[in-house]
């Protein structure tokens, strides 16, 4: 009987190898290019336009401002590192000079934002991009060239990371920045003693940088000292001192805004331990929902299973450098499951882990040959058919590159309702909201109101003689009375999934007094006709399409709302 390497063509085998230097770096930068391919479709999606001044994003405009409107290296902004910041300046100055960032006294405000968050969603595309490289090059310190290459593929096609890279926002780049550093800890840890100083000295660097994206990539310090052992006091002060300036350099506002730092830092500590509005209320720990809810998806279900259970594989078996990534593993989510944030990105370095826990089980499964070879192909296959599926790659980047509801929904209103037509509002205007007047995404959500009423006085918002104003506030419909309501699957999801009891008057009297006019959906239009019946709902039926269009986790839910539509009815 022939063995397996006489039936099987030599270029299969040289699969269970690695690669030589060349051979790597080659195969790294045409995985650049295409995961920047991939991510560059669709970024374009929600930025600024004449009809609507700020981005669809809630988070863009403040990074844009914190960016672009201070001084180099002070910021004024400390819920994350600067680094990111600084970058962004440095590009859109750049954009400034070279024409892809309008100003001047003659250039609409909205137009010179679009160029800076456009110009952020490139830098997050391209630091997207380089974190497949760099999955690619780590996992090869794991495992072959076959599960280096599933790894890499898990990462340019997991549909949070892409997702992510096409907003202008910090996630991709401190996930580049932490695979980087984790690379060279990698580097560290496998390094002759002549060269571990050197080395301890970038790979601390690059762990401040990773701090100053995001103050969680301090703890890349737990690998990287173990990665010193053998002689931890010369490379562990080499490493540790690099970091601290690392960090400094990438956010010097600790020395030259100590207040305003210690305010938003302190900020972000108690907004992850006290939760995120009603978000989180009533979600499970963070233990749980990480792994049940964000780590699908981030990459997809199965790559998610797989990962978990190559790191599972991986912890039995303990090879040297897999012990510096699970450290590092489980030191963050230790870190981010204690708190009641639990947002989809925060676990972005998490995925990052997982990844290469996919190409170390593919890798292994195809380095033992007969049968095993069929589970690896079998796995491969599996990853392929999720990046089709209903929450994958392909079916996110098709909703990106399409019309959002909120505009179409802005349009179709334009140009169906009459130009006298009263529209209330459940809750303050905000990114949420159809584009039914230009700024309703301004940082201030009086500023969102004020100027909602000077632009279009038809359109309403409950607010009370005295005392604040409250969401879902039934007196909308009781006493201001519009001829139509207008609310958003962001709106109601939280608000439905905890039986608030205001809302639950609310939204009875709206599907008492009013029918469902149109539905706004994924740039498509449902209208109902002239038939008195067709637009009479029930709450769970919008439960039902609000599941379906706009399912967990939050941050995945940016791209895709539900807008209803409800006109008073004549018959009731």
């Amino acid at each position: 009987m022939p063995n397996d390497s006489q039936t099987v063509p030599l270029w299969f085998e040289a699969l269970s190898a690695r690669p030589i230097r060349r051979t790597r770096v080659w195969i790294a930068v045409w995985l650049f290019l295409i995961s920047l391919l991939i991510r560059c479709i669709g970024i374009g999606w929600g930025l600024p336009n004449e009809n609507r001044h700020q981005s669809l994003h809630p988070d863009e405009l403040i990074t844009a401002a914190a960016a672009y409107s201070n001084p180099y290296f002070k910021p004024g902004f400390y819920n994350y590192g600067s680094l990111y910041l600084t970058v962004l300046k440095l590009g859109s100055n750049m954009g400034e000079s070279y024409g892809w960032v309008p100003t001047g006294e003659n250039v609409e405000t909205w137009r010179t934002l679009r160029g800076i968050e456009l110009t952020g969603r490139v830098i997050s595309a391209i630091s997207g991009a380089a974190a497949v490289s760099i999955v690619f090059l780590l996992a090869l310190f794991v495992t072959n060239l076959f599960g280096a290459a599933v790894a890499a593929f898990c990462m340019m096609t997991a549909p949070g990371m892409v997702v992510h890279s096409r907003f202008e926002t910090v996630d991709a780049f401190s996930t580049m920045m932490i695979a980087l550093a984790l690379y060279f800890v990698c580097l560290l840890s496998a390094a002759e003693n002549e060269r571990k100083l050197r080395l301890a000295a970038g790979a601390g660097l690059l762990i401040g940088l990773a701090a100053g994206s995001k103050y969680l990539g301090a703890l890349l310090l737990i690998p990287g000292l173990t990665a010193c052992r053998g002689a931890l006091l010369r490379t562990g002060l080499a490493l540790t001192g690099a970091a601290v300036a690392g960090f400094l350099a990438a956010t010097p506002g600790v020395l030259l805004e100590w207040p305003v730092f210690a305010r938003d830092f302190g900020y972000e500590l108690g907004h992850s331990a006290q939760g995120h509005g009603l978000v989180f209320v009533s979600t499970p720990s963070g233990f749980l929902y990480h792994p049940v809810v964000n780590f699908p998806a981030a990459m997809g279900l199965g790559a998610s299973v797989l990962g978990i259970a190559g790191l599972i594989w991986a912890a039995v078996k303990r090879p040297q450098v897999w012990i510096l990534l699970l450290l590092f593993f489980a030191a963050f989510f230790l870190v981010i499951g204690r708190a009641e944030v639990k947002f989809m990105r925060y676990a972005f370095p998490l995925v990052l882990i997982l990844t290469i826990g996919v190409g170390y089980l593919t890798g292994e499964l195809h380095a033992k040959g007969g049968k095993a070879r069929w589970a690896a192909a079998l796995c491969g296959v599996f990853l392929l058919f999720g990046i089709t599926a209903p929450t994958g790659v392909v079916e996110m980047t098709n909703i990106m590159t399409q019309p959002d509801a909120r505009d179409v929904c802005g349009e179709w209103v334009s140009k169906n309702l009459p130009a006298e037509a009263t529209i209330g509002f459940v809750n303050d205007p905000w990114f949420y909201s159809p584009t039914l007047f230009p700024d309703t995404d301004e940082l201030d959500a009086n500023r969102r109101l004020d100027s909602m009423r000077k632009q279009s006085p038809r359109l309403l918002r409950y607010v009370p003689p005295s005392g604040p104003r409250i969401e879902w506030d039934s007196r909308l419909v009781t006493e201001l009375h519009p001829d139509y309501i207008v609310f958003s699957s962001f709106e109601f999801y939280d608000h439905d999934r905890l039986n608030e009891p205001e809302f639950e008057k609310t939204i009875q009297l709206i599907c008492k007094e009013y029918r469902l006019r149109a539905e706004f959906w994924g740039g498509h239009i449902q209208a109902a006709g002239s038939d008195p019946n067709a637009g009479i709902v029930s709450r769970s039926d919008l439960r039902a399409l609000c599941r379906q269009a706009m399912p967990e986790p939050h941050d995945m839910m940016y791209i895709r709302p539900v807008v209803w539509l409800f006109q008073k009815s004549l018959t009731r």
